[in-house]
């Protein structure tokens, strides 16, 4: 989950995969979070004022079968590419 605040004071949250994995640049894996920000800002007693209704519907977040890492594969990228400049540099 992740909270986006503004300077008109307006705030969004959303929950998603971590940037960790290829997924997260897929929308399906992502959804609005604001009951759940609400939730936490009155357990912490923040004050706040509410614009909009919230929907009285429970969501559920369908994580993907498989998680593609991609960090590993920038690296092996990136070594190979410099492996390759190296063979060429001489």
């Amino acid at each position: 989950m992740h909270v986006r605040g503004f300077s008109d004071g307006r705030l969004e949250a959303e929950i998603e995969i971590s940037r960790d994995y290829i997924e997260h640049l897929d929308d399906k894996y992502c959804r609005d979070a604001t009951p759940e920000l609400k939730q936490i800002l009155d357990i912490h007693q923040v004050p706040y004022q509410a614009r909009g209704n919230l929907p009285k519907m429970t969501f559920t977040l369908e994580p993907p079968g498989k998680l593609t890492p991609w960090k590993p594969i920038v690296a092996i990228v990136a070594i190979g590419a410099f492996l390759i400049w190296l063979s060429r540099r001489k």
